[in-house]
């Protein structure tokens, strides 16, 4: 136990040890996580109180988020401000998972990681406009960040969906 600060409130330290066994990639796994991600709807994961949303569905549920900080349904004090950043470390992981699979599968070219980067990069642009209206609210950049957050599902699912075509997984 350490002892923090003079109030003597101890809180315990955990040490983790990493395992040594390494995990290989596997593209019909990757490809199996993918289908599944783009098989979501309302009607899968409906929205309930405190209920999980899984999928290309939570970019649907985000805009909704949006909408209601526009209602004032939420109020600007209690907004998250890391929920852009959640959708930006997906697609970086995504696009690792697409890359990785056009190199095991030896594919001719890397046009669909190469288009995806462009998601990547939207995602990031994103998150920096969000970031930028939790400092200073503008509620215009709202309207824009909804529009563009589905304009991603959008061409993301187009992408993932000719991938998962070229690759026959």
């Amino acid at each position: 136990l350490v002892e923090i600060s003079k109030h003597k409130y101890y809180e315990p330290i955990c040490g983790i040890k990493p395992r040594d066994n390494i995990i290989d990639f596997e593209p019909e796994i990757s490809a199996k996580k993918i289908k599944e991600y783009l098989d979501s709807s309302f009607e899968k994961y409906p929205p309930k109180e405190d209920a999980k949303a899984f999928g290309n569905i939570v970019h649907d549920y985000m805009a909704k988020y949006i909408d209601m900080i526009l209602e004032e349904k939420i109020p600007y004090e209690k907004i998250d401000n890391r929920i852009f950043r959640m959708i930006f470390e997906h697609k970086k992981a995504m696009l690792e998972r697409i890359s990785l699979t056009e190199k095991i599968l030896s594919t001719k070219n890397n046009h669909i990681s190469e288009r995806y980067q462009n998601i990547v990069s939207s995602a990031n642009s994103l998150r920096l406009l969000y970031a930028s209206y939790c400092i200073k609210r503008k509620d215009s950049v709202l309207l824009s960040l909804r529009e563009k957050l589905l304009k991603i599902k959008e061409e993301e699912t187009k992408i993932l969906t000719e991938f998962l075509n070229e690759t026959g997984l």
